[in-house]
């Protein structure tokens, strides 16, 4: 019989907010480890841009090395979305996700079904769209306020699509096959943080911010910046 682990599927863009996720949830894993306990797989499952290069994918094996993390995937290519769907890659999230939900949702439930495939019933979507540094203006935050509230009903919603195909893979098991059948969970960490927390929680995690690499991932030049902001450049691997 196949049991659904007690593992965790990270959605990976190569950007900070996926790096601090896969980084944070191979900590928790390996802490359970070390208590005796068998643990969980971790996958790190790459969602790129469109023709995404070598350069992007060599990064997430990368990332994914450096967190001790041995198993990664990727989006498939023709899936209908690309890496603006995981909602970690720039910082006009807010807008995008009121204009592409179905985009967004399709990328969870290809996540989601890429971790029932490997016996996992539980997602991590890094998705980060808290506020700013300074002031907004009452629309504007409303419209952060709007996009927190949307991705959090999108992840709960797709959470209990994907809970019915478990529900549906255990009864083809034979009634006892998938240990989580039934359930699934498609977690946000990070969804109200704004820029500078998130860095901030990255430093506290000693996260490698060495893999910040915005060459072979567009979306962290502007996290560069923000780390740059905090003070803490002399972490971040010079350009080549």
């Amino acid at each position: 019989m196949k049991h659904l682990a007690s593992g965790v599927l990270v959605i990976c863009d190569g950007s900070l907010p996926s790096l601090a996720a896969l980084w944070s949830e191979a900590r928790s894993e390996s802490r359970v480890r070390a208590s005796g306990d068998p643990g969980g797989s971790v996958i790190a499952w790459g969602i790129g841009p469109a023709h995404a290069s070598e350069a992007w994918h060599e990064l997430v094996r990368r990332q994914a090395q450096a967190c001790g993390v041995s198993m990664v995937e990727f989006a498939p290519t023709d899936a209908g979305f690309n890496a603006g769907a995981a909602g970690s890659n720039d910082f006009d999230g807010r807008q995008r996700h009121a204009s592409s939900g179905f985009d967004v949702s399709r990328m969870l439930l290809s996540a989601g079904e890429a971790a029932l495939d490997d016996q996992v019933g539980r997602v991590v979507w890094p998705v980060a769209l808290g506020m700013g540094e300074g002031t907004l203006a009452a629309d504007q935050a409303e419209l952060v306020i709007n996009a927190i509230s949307g991705a959090a009903d999108r992840a709960l919603l797709c959470s209990r699509l994907l809970a019915l195909e478990s529900d549906d893979r255990a009864r083809r098991e034979g009634g006892q096959g998938f240990e989580f059948g039934g359930r699934f969970m498609i977690q946000t960490p990070y969804l109200d943080l704004g820029e500078n927390q998130l860095v901030e929680l990255a430093l506290d995690m000693d996260v490698p911010l060495s893999l910040v690499d915005s060459q072979a991932c567009a979306a962290n030049a502007r996290w560069l910046q923000v780390i740059e902001r905090v003070g803490a450049a002399t972490l971040i691997r010079p350009a080549a």
